[in-house]
C-alpha cells in the first residue's frame, strides 16, 4: 500500500490535484498552456526539482521541449543518428524504444549521456539526482512525446502514479493536435469555398453586368444609406458629387454609378484633378489642336471627348484650377469642349461625376472655387462613411482583401488570428479602405505559408489600438431591437469561429440547442458565407 501511495502529497490530496488537473485541461484551450498544467501538477505531486514534456516535430525524427520546468533552457533532441536510434540520450532512448527509463543517480554510470545536466547543474549550484522519462502514447499506442521529471526528493516515482500523468499528457497531445489540425482544414476549406464563391460572383457578374454594388464590401448601416443613394441615382443623367475622407473608396462608388447606369457599355474615364499642373492638366483633360504650343505636332484628344457616351469622373475636385473650373462649368452647362488651340467647340455626351475630400464651402469662401460650380456639381451629393463609422464591415472588406491579394500573389488566404482581427476593429484607420487593403497586403506577404497573419505582423500603429483597450459604455447605432440582433449575431458569430464551425459545441457555449442556432443562422443570413460581423465597439 505505501509504494503506490504519492511520495510528496497524501492520497486525499493526490485526488485532489488530479481532480483540479481534469478540470482545467476541460478549460484550457491553449496546446502550450494545457501541457504546462500537467507539468506542473507533476512536480507538485512528485515534488519534483524540474521536469519537461517533449512531443514529436513533424518529421518525428526530434522531440521538441513543448512544456519545462523551472529551470528551462532544454533544447531539441535527435531521436536517430546516421539512421540508428540515439540510445545514449535517455529522452531519445524512452522514444525511440517506447520504454520507461529510470535512473536514480544521473552521476552514477549508466550507459546515458547527461553532458546537458551536469552543465545545468554546474549553473544553479545543484545536483540532479534521480531522473524517470516515460513515452507518451495515443490512443493508437503511437508514441507522441516524452514525459520527464527530475530530483524527486524521496528517489524514484512509482510507474503507475507517473503512468497517470503521461496518459494526460499524451491525450492532450494528441487531441489537441487533431482538434487544431481539423480546424486549419475547416478553415483552409472555407477559404477556398469562400474564393470559390468570389469567382463565381465575378463569371456571373460579367455574364449578367454588374451592379452599383460591385466591388462594395460590407452591410453596415451607413454604407447601406451610400449605397440606396447610389442606386436612386444611377439610371439617370443626373451630376453626382462624392464626399469622402481619402482612401474611402470614391473612385469604386463612381464606377458602380456608371456600371449600374444606361452608359454601362460606354467608357468609364478617370482623371485625378490634383495629379498633374494646371497647363497638363488641361490638355489632358480637354486635349489640343496640332501647334497649339510648342511640342504639339499632332491633335490630341483629351479625357472628355474619350468619356464620349460614357462617365467622366473627376477625383479631388477641389484641387482643379480656377482658370479650368470654368471650361468644366460649360461642360456641365451646355454639354461642349473646346480643345487648346482649338477655333470651336464640340459636343459631347457626358456625365460627370466629381468627387472630392475637402470642404468645397470653404475653398468657396477663400475665393480658390467658384460657387456656380459648386452648385452644377452639387446637384445629387453622396457622403461616403470613414471606415470607423463602419467598423461592422471590417471583418468582410479583411477576408476579401486576403482573398484578393492571396490569388494576386499565387498563395492560399492565410486568415486572421483573433487578436489581430480585434485590433483592426480598434483601429481608427486615418487612411480609411485604402489602408486597410494596403495593411492586409503586407501582412499576407510577411505571413509564412501555412500560419494565420497575427498581431505581429500589422503596423506599430495598429498593435497599439488593440493594447491601448476601450473605455465606455457600448454605444450601438440604431434602434435597441436592431443592436440587439447584432450583438446576438456578432456572439454567435465569435463562438461559430472559436469552435471551427462546430454548431453543436457553439451552441453549447451559447446555452441554447442547437436546434435554435439553425434557426438564428437563417435569421442572420451566416448560411453559406464565412464573414463574421464585427465586435460591438465602444466609445473611445
Amino acid at each position: 500500500m505505501p509504494d503506490e501511495l504519492p511520495l510528496s502529497l497524501d492520497a486525499a490530496a493526490t485526488v485532489d490535484l488530479f481532480v483540479e488537473l481534469s478540470a482545467a485541461l476541460s478549460a484550457e484551450r491553449s496546446l502550450p498552456s494545457l501541457l504546462g498544467r500537467i507539468l506542473s501538477a507533476a512536480l507538485r505531486l512528485t515534488g519534483a526539482h524540474d521536469g519537461r514534456i517533449y512531443g514529436l516535430d513533424v518529421t518525428k525524427q526530434n522531440l521538441l521541449p513543448l512544456a519545462q520546468g523551472p529551470d528551462g533552457q532544454a533544447g531539441p533532441v535527435a531521436i536517430y543518428l546516421g539512421g540508428a536510434p540515439n540510445l545514449t540520450n535517455p529522452y531519445a532512448y524512452a522514444a525511440a524504444m517506447g520504454r520507461i527509463l529510470k535512473v536514480p543517480d544521473i552521476y552514477a554510470y549508466s550507459g546515458f549521456d547527461f553532458t546537458d545536466e551536469h552543465a545545468r547543474d554546474r549553473r544553479r549550484g545543484q545536483r540532479t539526482g534521480a531522473i524517470m522519462a516515460m513515452p507518451l502514447r495515443d490512443h493508437e499506442g503511437v508514441t507522441v512525446g516524452v514525459l520527464h521529471v527530475a530530483d524527486m526528493p524521496d528517489g524514484l516515482l512509482p510507474d503507475r502514479l507517473l503512468s497517470a500523468f503521461a496518459s494526460q499528457a499524451a491525450v492532450t497531445l494528441s487531441n489537441r493536435r487533431l482538434i487544431d489540425q481539423n480546424q486549419s482544414l475547416i478553415a483552409a476549406l472555407g477559404r477556398r469555398n469562400q474564393e470559390l464563391d468570389v469567382e463565381n460572383q465575378r463569371l456571373r457578374h460579367a455574364i449578367a453586368g454588374t451592379t452599383a454594388q460591385s466591388g462594395i464590401v460590407g452591410d453596415s448601416p451607413a454604407l447601406r444609406a451610400s449605397l440606396s443613394l447610389v442606386r436612386k441615382v444611377a439610371s439617370t443623367r443626373v451630376t453626382v458629387l462624392i464626399l469622402g475622407e481619402t482612401g474611402t473608396g470614391k473612385e469604386v462608388f463612381a464606377s458602380a454609378i456608371h456600371r449600374a447606369s444606361p452608359r454601362a457599355n460606354g467608357p468609364f474615364v478617370a482623371q485625378n484633378c490634383a495629379a498633374l499642373p494646371e497647363n497638363l492638366l488641361e490638355s489632358e483633360l480637354f486635349g489640343y489642336r496640332r501647334g497649339a504650343f510648342t511640342g504639339a505636332v499632332t491633335d490630341k484628344q483629351g479625357l472628355v471627348q474619350s468619356a464620349h457616351n460614357g462617365t467622366l469622373f473627376l477625383d479631388e475636385i477641389g484641387d482643379m484650377p480656377l482658370a479650368l473650373q470654368a471650361k468644366l462649368l460649360r461642360l456641365l452647362q451646355e454639354n461642349e469642349v473646346r480643345a487648346v488651340g482649338a477655333t470651336r467647340a464640340e459636343r459631347v455626351d457626358v456625365r460627370v461625376v466629381a468627387a472630392t475630400n475637402v470642404d468645397l464651402k470653404d475653398r468657396i469662401a477663400r475665393g480658390e472655387f467658384r460657387e456656380d460650380l459648386f452648385y452644377r456639381l452639387n446637384v445629387f451629393p453622396i457622403r461616403l462613411p470613414p471606415l470607423r463609422e463602419r467598423t461592422e464591415d471590417i471583418p468582410r472588406l479583411a477576408e476579401h482583401f486576403l482573398v484578393e491579394a492571396a490569388r494576386q500573389h499565387g498563395r492560399l488566404s492565410p486568415g486572421l488570428t483573433p487578436d489581430a482581427m480585434e485590433a483592426l476593429i480598434r483601429y481608427a484607420f486615418p487612411g480609411n479602405v485604402r489602408e486597410l487593403r494596403n495593411i492586409i497586403e503586407r501582412a499576407l506577404l510577411l505571413c509564412d505559408e501555412g500560419q494565420r497573419i497575427g498581431l505581429d505582423l500589422f503596423p506599430a500603429e495598429l498593435r497599439q489600438a488593440l493594447s491601448a483597450g476601450v473605455t465606455g459604455p457600448v454605444v450601438p447605432e440604431g434602434p435597441l431591437k436592431d443592436a440587439v440582433e447584432r450583438f446576438e449575431a456578432w456572439m454567435i458569430a465569435a463562438r461559430l469561429q472559436e469552435t471551427g464551425g462546430n454548431q453543436t459545441v457553439a451552441a453549447s457555449l451559447l446555452g441554447i440547442s442547437r436546434r435554435s442556432l439553425v434557426e438564428k443562422l437563417g435569421r442572420y443570413g451566416f448560411a453559406g458565407r464565412r464573414s463574421v460581423p464585427a465586435r460591438p465597439h465602444r466609445q473611445p
